[in-house]
């Protein structure tokens, strides 16, 4: 497959002189294997289904942004410069090294991950934030898609206000549903 980096939880340390044995049997040339330390939880144990969402689609149903969640786990163990926190994708790709990968476990901080998901939500512009707040109002159902898009000018007047106070996209709705009401 010519792989030739294989970068993985330090838990593997164990069984990679066997696997360094494999490929030197079969002929192929030996990928050069980095092992980053385990991610722990806030309790110090290793991360696990007890601390949380446990795939991409949890994180995205508990509203977090592709982005912000990318940039969150690119953080867990690597730095950019030990003082960046904000990492745009294209700077990860032209940045990312293993020289710069930390020996010490890293902890999953759901409150750190809500701030950053806050910050991608507050530099989101309008049109986007209301394309990315339709679904959730009519998951909802404070409208359906159509309903909402033909109100767009008044979510997009509403947009600054809402994103300003949103970390995850689930605060949305129950922020406006009263905005909503025949009340």
């Amino acid at each position: 497959m010519q792989i030739t980096h294989v970068i993985r939880g330090d838990d593997h340390l164990s069984n990679t002189p066997r696997q360094i044995l494999v490929y030197e049997a079969l002929g192929h040339p030996v990928p050069m294997f980095a092992h980053l330390s385990m991610i722990w939880g806030a309790d110090g144990k290793k991360l696990s289904k007890r601390h949380g969402a446990t795939s991409v689609e949890a994180f995205r149903d508990e509203g977090f942004l592709p982005e912000a969640l990318l940039n969150y786990l690119a953080l867990l163990g690597w730095s950019l410069d030990g003082e960046t926190t904000i990492v745009p994708p294209e700077a990860l790709k032209a940045s990312f090294s293993l020289e710069r990968i930390s020996m010490s476990p890293a902890v999953f901080d759901f409150e750190k991950l809500d701030w950053m998901n806050g910050v991608y939500i507050r530099e989101m512009d309008p049109q986007a934030f209301v394309s990315h707040m339709i679904p959730w109002l009519e998951k909802a159902g404070l409208g359906t898609t159509g309903e909402l898009q033909a109100r767009r000018d008044w979510l997009l007047a509403l947009a600054p206000i809402v994103r300003e106070r949103t970390k995850r996209m689930t605060d949305i709705a129950p922020m406006v549903q009263y905005l909503f009401a025949e009340d």
